[in-house]
């Protein structure tokens, strides 16, 4: 299992089995060193225009409902934006199948906000 922080400042992964497997320390060192050795996408602020999703999540309120989506997007020119959907079509569909790799169109929104629309 994997996932992103709803403020994307944090990854967790968790493995998990019925029996337990043998514990050992992972290289962090290692797998920094690796991370430092990638190149940096700059995040754009504002964009318009062509995407494709790196990465979503989608937000529920206490009821359970899906209330909006955040969407990481990968630009044709190397760089990254953050994109809110609100759509309940699109909600439903990022729930139901994978998004990662979908090809979707980025719009600007009121406040500053990139709107992703499919």
């Amino acid at each position: 299992m994997s996932g992103v922080g709803m403020h994307m400042t944090k990854h967790v992964f968790g493995v998990y089995s019925t029996a337990p497997g043998e514990v050992r320390l992972p290289d962090q060192q290692g797998v920094q060193a690796g991370l430092d050795a990638r190149p940096k996408k700059a995040i754009r602020d504002t964009y318009a225009g062509p995407a494709t999703i790196a990465t979503y999540s989608v937000a529920h309120a206490r009821t359970g409902e899906a209330e909006w989506g955040l969407a990481v997007c990968d630009l044709p020119d190397g760089d990254r934006c953050y994109a809110r959907f609100d759509d309940a079509d699109l909600m439903a569909e990022a729930e139901a199948t994978e998004l990662v790799g979908a090809s979707v169109s980025v719009v600007p929104g009121g406040d500053n906000v990139n709107i992703v629309k499919r």
